[in-house]
């Protein structure tokens, strides 16, 4: 069902070896304009990394995250004092300016968290932790929960609130939060998934059955748990959708934010068997179980550009089960257009490298246009990061990261982050490390989490780098026991970024 909430919430980087935190241009006062991080409005791009599976306190998978400010020396680990149990504080992450003041929020996930109702706990029900930038950093969270904090549905154990977050400021300037919540039972329907969205203060929650979004909820899809947003849209992925026959075919369904009320517009929805869309549907691709988009312009309007990973897709006839591909397909502001602009694998002509079983190509994905907005971007621009963490590489599952231009051809510019590039940094590859698995993006750099590297890491690779168009910006690492992060990596570090 539909609901509604009346809950209001009262508000009208990487470092280098032995050096600084990157920087970015920014106004003289305030913080920086244009997608750059800055929690303190020091002008200087700030970085969050999450290692949920820390050990705190002694508990286990309690979770930490780091944050590096770009214009101090040392980082703040958060929680200071954790939520308590195995809560995996930091699976997600997101920012925004939620108040409005200038400064950049953080949203932390702690998706395993037991919730209090009624005097009884219910476990991993999940919550989500609002810290507010200021001038002095980030302060004292609030904490979100279901049923209270939001209104809607109470929580329930194994709702998983916060395992997924999605968070920006609209094409109006109206900030906006996603939240997704994929164990949530809908009616009798056991991990149906739902998604919270705020939107002019007022949360909503979504689910497959409300009036507001296309097709029906089913147990088990676990709907919520892949997110992604623009200023003019938002996605919410479904890995686990049966399509016809085909079992976790997957599903990914296409919102526009709403103009004059709380609720959110859907605009369509995709899948392998609809016209227009390369492929099709077969039981375990996983359509939908990556999602990136970024917002760009064909020269007469702006529009979202969605890229949809399909880590579970058969190449070459069935002969090669899980190679994995990725689809980029672009959504207008009235309706979803089907047809793709580019169908993304390493069979496709001039794709450096081979689909093999097992590669998971498109299990991650990480998207960036560095145009100016209403600037038609050149192939240096419009840029996606694919991760496929069963690349051989030399090694079993050492893990790559390749990179598409979104303007061309797939073959006409793609080129691998690793090893090449990220080779003199002191990153070496290890079999079994997947790297690829976890990828984010700024305007300004790629970030690759290697949690299961020789060195847990996370690698910050200036987009200029990866292009080409430079060979002297520094590539950056975060890792345990550097510039002030605890010397703690607990095989999750880098899991997650902003």
């Amino acid at each position: 069902m539909h609901r509604m909430c009346a809950v209001l919430l009262s508000f009208g980087a990487a470092v280098v070896i032995g050096g600084a935190p990157p920087s970015a241009s920014a106004a003289s006062e305030g913080c920086i304009p244009g997608g750059s991080t800055d929690f303190n409005g020091d002008g200087t791009v700030d970085v969050a990394v999450a290692d949920p599976g820390a050990t705190v306190n002694g508990v286990v998978n309690s979770g930490r995250v780091h944050v590096l400010s770009g214009g101090q020396e040392g980082t703040v680990s958060l929680p200071l004092t954790p939520p308590g149990g195995a809560v995996r504080f930091g699976t997600a992450l997101a920012t925004t300016d939620v108040n409005l003041d200038g400064c950049d929020d953080l949203l932390v996930g702690a998706p395993d968290e037991a919730v209090t109702v009624g005097g009884a706990t219910v476990d991993k029900a999940g919550a989500i932790y609002l810290y507010f930038g200021a001038q002095d950093g980030l302060g004292t969270p609030m904490r979100i929960t279901q049923g209270t904090t939001l209104g809607g549905s109470a929580p329930e154990a194994g709702d998983n609130f916060g395992a997924s977050l999605a968070a920006g400021t609209t094409a109006s300037g109206v900030p906006f939060v996603l939240a997704g919540a994929p164990g949530e039972s809908v009616g009798s329907l056991s991990a149906a998934g739902s998604v919270f969205y705020l939107y002019n203060g007022a949360w909503t929650e979504l689910t497959e059955d409300s009036p507001t979004v296309e097709g029906f909820a089913e147990a088990g899809d676990r709907w919520g748990s892949v997110l992604a947003a623009t200023s003019l849209h938002f996605a919410v992925g479904d890995p686990l959708e049966d399509i016809s026959q085909f079992v976790d075919s997957g599903n990914v369904d296409v919102f526009r934010h709403a103009s004059a009320s709380n609720g959110a517009i859907s605009v369509g929805f995709l899948n392998q068997e609809m016209p227009g869309q390369s492929g099709y549907g077969e039981s375990g691709d996983h359509f939908g179980a990556s999602l990136a988009m970024t917002v760009f312009t064909d020269g007469t309007r702006l529009k979202s550009l969605l890229a949809i990973g399909v880590p579970g897709e058969a190449m070459e006839s069935n002969s090669q089960p899980d190679a994995g591909r990725v689809v980029a397909t672009v959504t207008i502001s009235d309706a979803v257009d089907t047809t793709e602009l580019l169908e993304i694998h390493q069979d496709v002509a001039d794709v450096d490298g081979a689909s093999e079983t097992g590669d998971a190509f498109g299990s991650a994905l990480a998207i960036v246009n560095r145009a100016a907005t209403g600037v038609v971007p050149a192939w240096s621009d419009l840029l996606l990061a694919v991760g496929i963490p069963g690349e051989e590489g030399g090694l079993t599952d050492q893990g790559g990261i390749q990179v598409f231009s979104l303007v061309g051809g797939a073959g006409e510019h793609d080129r691998w982050v690793d090893p090449a590039i990220v080779a003199n940094t002191g990153w070496t590859p290890k079999a079994g490390a997947r790297m690829g698995a976890y990828l984010s993006a700024s305007s300004s750099h790629l970030f690759i989490g290697d949690p299961a590297g020789n060195t847990p890491a996370l690698w910050a690779v200036p987009w200029s780098v990866v292009t080409g168009q430079s060979t002297t910006d520094p590539i950056y690492a975060i890792r345990p026991g550097l510039n002030g992060v605890p010397p703690t990596g607990t095989g999750t570090f880098g899991a997650a970024a902003v």
